[in-house]
């Protein structure tokens, strides 16, 4: 179903307006508050491991343009902006040679993922329209 949509449709859906994002942060966040406030305690106390969505977004917008990505992985205390560095981390300092050998390795034979395959078609219908218009150059310099 999604990839039978229209690219700027899918890009659409997925993109989010940062001001409405920051509102609804806002609004979760008072209304954390106004629970924490009824029941008699203080956001502390109501929510002590929580950090409240505000705080969550506006850390994941200070990342995004410092790092390119809101993503991150804390481990070791280090952090990881990219899933591959943080594998290879794991693998390289907390896997026993015993257990990386019953790791999967990497199958050349395996079959190609969407993206792959969606790039190989481009490929080739681009060298293909590249061949077919030289072969029409040459065909009207012989007429």
């Amino acid at each position: 179903m999604w990839e039978q949509r229209p690219h700027s449709e899918r890009v659409e859906l997925l993109t989010v307006d940062i001001v409405t994002l920051q509102q609804q942060a806002r609004a979760q966040a008072d209304k954390q508050r106004a629970t924490a406030a009824a029941e008699g305690g203080d956001l502390v106390e109501y929510a002590p491991l929580d950090v409240p969505l505000e705080e969550v977004l506006a850390e994941g917008l200070r990342r995004l343009s410092s790092k390119d990505t809101w993503k991150v992985w804390q481990f070791d205390g280090l952090e990881f902006y990219d899933s591959d560095a943080f594998r290879a981390h794991v693998t390289q300092q907390r896997l026993s040679p015993q257990l990386l050998r019953l790791l999967p390795k990497e199958d050349p034979k395996a079959p190609e993922r969407p993206a792959e395959a969606a790039l190989r078609q481009r490929m080739t219908d681009l060298l293909q329209a590249v061949q077919n218009s030289g072969r029409q150059g040459a065909e009207e310099q012989q007429a």
